[in-house]
């Protein structure tokens, strides 16, 4: 009888023209998701580049490369002498190594681990119990609850920016991208982010005040 039903309403909906995959929708939604992810990553990637052409001074790279012994070396073994373009091109924005990159991927687990310490602490300040205390109040346990931290936002980076370098071909697609709707994308990006870290904070604030258990 039921799978008389089942057959039905699988019946009627290909009449009507819609299709019944819960399968793919959920593959959709993980593409989505990817792409969101790595729109924030780009973003990132933007603005610290912005924030070092705002404020040089931030650049420690600048001061490295100002070392006469670093700039004779620069000279022969990378054929050029403008150190600066060189700077800004191959050491500093560079999209597979740059320290620009190597920052946007810090912020961006940044992110995740403040997700996970603000759902930890809320959880506590809900069932009035400190246990982050307990946990580290022993060596071991205190390694295990960081590894267990840690691998979670390491694992979903991975797999949805890093692995075959997935984020250069969502780079070159965000590039095309009017820069109008790109700012936009951007600066909520950045406000996000650090509504994240300030919520954190207020997060083990609000914990260390309270009266625990």
């Amino acid at each position: 009888m039921i799978d008389h039903l089942n057959g039905r309403v699988l019946h009627s909906h290909r009449r009507l023209g819609v299709e019944t995959r819960p399968g793919k929708d959920i593959i959709i939604n993980m593409q989505q998701l990817v792409r969101f992810w790595n729109l924030i990553f780009f973003c990132l990637f933007k603005l610290q580049i912005g924030l070092y052409k705002l404020f040089p001074i931030l650049n420690p790279v600048t001061y490295f490369l100002r070392i006469p012994l670093i700039q004779r070396s620069f000279s022969k073994k990378r054929g050029t002498e403008n150190i600066p373009n060189y700077k800004d091109t191959s050491v500093f924005n560079d999209r597979k190594s740059g320290f620009a990159l190597n920052q946007a991927a810090i912020h961006i687990g940044t992110i995740l681990l403040s997700i996970e310490l603000i759902s930890i602490n809320f959880y506590q300040i809900l069932i009035n119990k400190n246990l982050i205390d307990y946990i580290f109040d022993n060596d071991i346990y205190g390694i295990v609850a960081i590894f267990f931290l840690l691998i979670p936002e390491s694992t979903f980076n991975y797999f949805t920016l890093f692995r075959k370098k997935k984020y250069l071909g969502y780079f070159e697609q965000f590039n095309k991208m009017p820069k109008g709707k790109l700012k936009v994308y951007c600066t909520i990006c950045v406000v996000v982010y650090f509504l994240l870290l300030t919520l954190t904070i207020f997060s083990f604030t609000w914990l260390a005040n309270l009266k625990i258990i």
